[in-house]
């Protein structure tokens, strides 16, 4: 078993450019800085993720959004009403000039980007202590399943990575993934969440 690390030497190990594993909302999650491009691409080799499949983030409020995604007034009034919740947010990028909060080019060979506002504790602190955007991608090898508890890690990625936080058991499941990249609504994943949104959608 890799070593298990807590929250503050995970977010001194991120802040330094180094991969971790940690529990979210859903399921364990492998985090790394969002703005470091070597870390985003030591991520994706630990991975075993193919560069043509983007990586989504988490930021701590969702206002930040607005600094790297633009935001359709639909999906403006969705951000207002339902984040932080178990939502990805599939959003237009911004032009890097307009960023006010960089992000690495691997993370998204697309002109969008996924945005994860959550309220679970441990990833909040993380970002609070780090201040940075983080990566949002399960922590299991590319087409395996995901974790919901520390043993359920493969070995394989755990001797590629810096630590692991071990929050017990997760709730499991996925985010519902919504893309407002044209304007108007489109679920592409379903997951938790879906019935909020669509009470939401029926009234707009």
């Amino acid at each position: 078993m890799n070593q298990k690390i807590s929250v503050e030497e995970a977010a001194a190990i991120l802040t330094n450019g180094g991969v971790v594993a940690a529990p979210t909302d859903t399921v364990y999650g492998l985090l790394t800085d969002a703005t470091n491009p070597k870390a985003v691409e030591r991520l994706l080799r630990a991975k075993g993720r193919d560069e043509e499949k983007s990586v989504s983030v988490f930021l701590e409020r969702p206002e930040e959004i607005a600094g790297i995604c633009a935001l359709p007034p639909l999906a403006r009034e969705f951000v207002n009403a339902l984040l932080p919740g178990p939502y990805t947010v599939v959003l237009p990028l911004l032009p890097p000039k307009e960023r006010s909060l960089p992000i690495a080019p691997k993370l998204t060979p697309q002109d969008s980007l996924g945005v994860r506002v959550i309220s679970h504790t441990t990833i909040l602190s993380l970002l609070r202590m780090v201040k940075r955007p983080l990566t949002a991608t399960s922590a299991n090898l590319s087409g395996m399943p995901s974790a919901t508890r520390v043993e359920e890690i493969s070995q394989e990625l755990l001797g590629r990575i810096d630590g692991v936080i071990d929050g017990g058991r997760t709730t499991g499941g996925a985010s519902t993934v919504i893309s407002f990249v044209d304007g108007q609504p489109k679920v592409l994943r379903e997951g938790k969440g879906l019935e909020a949104f669509r009470r939401w959608y029926e009234e707009h």
